[in-house]
């Protein structure tokens, strides 16, 4: 789309994959979309070509981000997988690929993945529905796990409603600090970046 007159320009079509999550890159013009037989492509905006495919999640894909700074691309899928991917140009490379770490199942998107607005950090949630896991996001070493049943009885004794399961993560692009968490009740749970502790 055309922003300054709001009319399409391109139109990207997949009539036997569907699309599932989309990402766009933050320098060129490029974007990367999931589809629900595992495939990750990468498109040219500017010539409307398909870059690259890549076939590393069996299941459909439930997530994908690239980083602000450009650097990098990642995924993850319905069955666990998360994969690191060099985008730094419009090569697209495999760089890592995790098995089990991610929630499995289909209805995670768009909110299961998270880089940081500094590019460092990549937040997902997993490996079961109560952990959100912090990696390096040019390495995916992990930095730390973040429980939710150890927040909820911190919740508890403030009086609110404990959650019973993450729901999405959030790195805001305003706060540098800070990690957002969704529950399945509906609650935001606002956390410091570098140790995991209630705001």
């Amino acid at each position: 789309w055309d922003l300054d007159n709001m009319s399409q320009i391109f139109d990207f079509n997949s009539p036997d994959d569907k699309p599932t999550v989309v990402s766009y890159h933050a320098k060129d013009s490029v974007f990367a979309c999931g589809f629900s037989s595992g495939a990750v492509r990468v498109f040219d905006v500017s010539n409307t070509k398909l870059l690259t495919e890549f076939r590393q999640h069996r299941g459909s894909v439930t997530g994908l981000t690239m980083s602000p700074d450009g650097l990098y691309m990642h995924s993850c899928g319905s069955v666990g997988t998360l994969v690191l991917y060099s985008a730094a140009d419009k090569e697209f490379e495999v760089l890592r690929v995790l098995g089990n770490v991610v929630l499995h199942g289909d209805g995670l998107a768009p909110g299961c993945l998270s880089v940081s607005k500094d590019s460092k950090l990549l937040a997902f949630i997993g490996p079961t529905k109560y952990l959100v896991t912090v990696v390096d996001a040019s390495s995916l070493d992990e930095v730390m796990r973040i429980d939710l049943t150890s927040l909820e009885r911190n919740v508890t004794r403030l009086g609110q409603i404990p959650a019973e399961s993450v729901a999405g993560v959030l790195f805001p692009p305003s706060h540098t600090k800070n990690l957002l968490i969704t529950t399945s009740l509906s609650r935001l749970v606002w956390l410091d970046r570098r140790n995991g502790a209630l705001q």
